[in-house]
C-alpha cells in the first residue's frame, strides 16, 4: 500500500470513529464480554457522505477516486461494512450517501443515560469481521467503487430519459456557431444600413 493511501485511510477511520450511532442487538457477540443484566452488547454505526470524505481528507471532487480505492480496500480487508451506498433527494447530486457497520460496542444501564463501558472498530488489529459476519444480511457492499458507478450510470439514464441526452461540448460548439453567425448577421445589416444611409445622402445633394 502506498503512503497517500495509507494516511488517506488513516484519516477515513478517525473520522468514522466520531459521532457514531449505538444499535443494541443480541448478535453482537464481542469475544471475551460477558454482558451482565445491566449491560447490553451492539452495533456502532456511521452515517456520511463522500462530500464529507472529501471535506475530510481535504480531496476536491476530481480526486475522488482516491477515496473510493480507500473505502475499497477496506471492504477488501472486512473492516468496514457498508449496506448502504445511495444517491438521495436530500443531497446534492454529484453526492453519494452511505450507511456502514464500523465496530462493535457494549453499554451499561444506570441511573442516568446509558454508557458505552467497551468498544471496538473492525480496523483496529485483530479485528476485522470474518468473511461470515461481513457477507450476512445480504446488503453488503462488497466493492463501493463499483457500486458508486452503478449507481451514476443509472442516474445518468433516468436523467436522459427524462430530460433528453444533452452533450455539452456540442452544445458549447452549437453556442459559439451561432455566437459568429449573429456577429456576422450584425456586421452585414451594419453594412447594409451604411449603403442605405450614403444612398439618401446623395439622393438629398442631387436635389439640392
Amino acid at each position: 500500500m502506498n503512503e497517500e493511501l495509507k494516511r488517506i485511510k488513516q484519516i477515513i477511520t478517525q473520522n468514522l470513529e466520531e459521532k457514531h450511532e449505538f444499535i443494541p442487538h443480541e448478535t453482537a457477540k464481542i469475544k471475551g464480554f460477558y454482558p451482565k443484566q445491566t449491560q447490553e452488547t451492539g452495533f456502532l454505526f456511521k452515517t456520511f457522505t463522500l462530500f464529507w470524505l472529501l471535506k475530510w481528507t481535504g480531496l476536491s471532487e476530481g480526486d475522488q477516486d482516491k477515496v473510493w480505492k480507500a473505502l475499497d480496500d477496506l471492504a477488501a480487508k472486512r473492516q468496514i461494512k457498508i449496506f448502504r451506498c445511495e444517491i438521495s433527494r436530500n443531497l446534492n447530486v454529484k453526492d453519494i450517501g452511505m450507511i456502514a457497520e464500523v465496530g462493535k460496542a457494549a453499554r451499561e444501564w444506570g441511573l442516568g443515560s446509558p454508557k458505552i463501558i467497551h468498544q471496538f472498530f473492525y480496523w483496529e488489529p485483530g479485528k476485522a469481521l470474518s468473511e461470515a459476519d461481513f457477507s450476512s444480511g445480504g446488503k453488503t457492499v462488497f466493492q463501493p467503487s463499483k457500486a458508486v458507478a452503478e449507481l451514476r450510470e443509472h442516474r445518468d439514464l433516468v436523467f436522459r430519459r427524462r430530460f433528453g441526452w444533452r452533450d455539452f461540448e456540442i452544445e458549447k460548439q452549437l453556442h459559439l456557431e451561432k455566437l459568429e453567425a449573429e456577429s456576422e448577421l450584425n456586421k452585414k445589416i451594419e453594412r447594409i444600413a451604411n449603403w442605405i444611409k450614403k444612398q439618401e445622402e446623395g439622393g438629398r445633394k442631387e436635389n439640392a
